[in-house]
């Protein structure tokens, strides 16, 4: 069930050039979030209507117990340059999507991402550690100051 929350701002710092990481409270949505999952982000100041659009940022991870998720996204426009300026809080509305199909067997999964779509397979990563499946992880960037999830997967 989607949720619209008006979310606190733990953190939104940067990740890699051109690249931010923002964790928000939302208990709600680290809840019932699934890898694969989204929200729609607005990036307009409190009672603004500009820009008017929400901004979809898939979920990279989600931290039930702090209630907590983490969003990776990339400056390129007007709302996600406001978006890196935010502090306090921001409105989203999610979990959106349907999210990824979880194996039920003991296969090998094989996760695949480039630039930002591959924050959604480190909280892909994380769900199929905690099943105690197997996966590796190819991962594809422009140049190598840009690579991000090293940091960002699990051990």
């Amino acid at each position: 069930m989607p949720y619209i929350v008006d979310a606190e701002i733990i953190s939104n710092k940067p990740l890699a050039p051109g690249t931010m990481r923002l964790v928000l409270r939302s208990p709600e949505i680290a809840e019932e979030c699934a890898p694969g999952q989204f929200v729609n982000v607005h990036t307009a100041a409190p009672g603004q209507t500009d820009p008017l659009l929400k901004r979809p940022l898939s979920i990279c991870r989600a931290d039930r117990e702090k209630g907590c998720i983490e969003l990776v996204y990339n400056i390129v426009g007007k709302g996600t340059a406001l978006l890196a300026e935010m502090t306090g809080r921001c409105r989203i509305v999610g979990p959106l999507g349907k999210g990824f199909p979880l194996p039920e067997d003991n296969c090998v999964s094989l996760l695949a991402g480039g630039g930002v779509g591959c924050a959604p397979m480190c909280f892909l990563a994380d769900e199929l550690k905690k099943r105690n499946k197997d996966a590796y992880i190819i991962t594809g960037f422009g140049t190598k100051e840009q690579i991000f999830t090293k940091s960002l997967l699990p051990g």
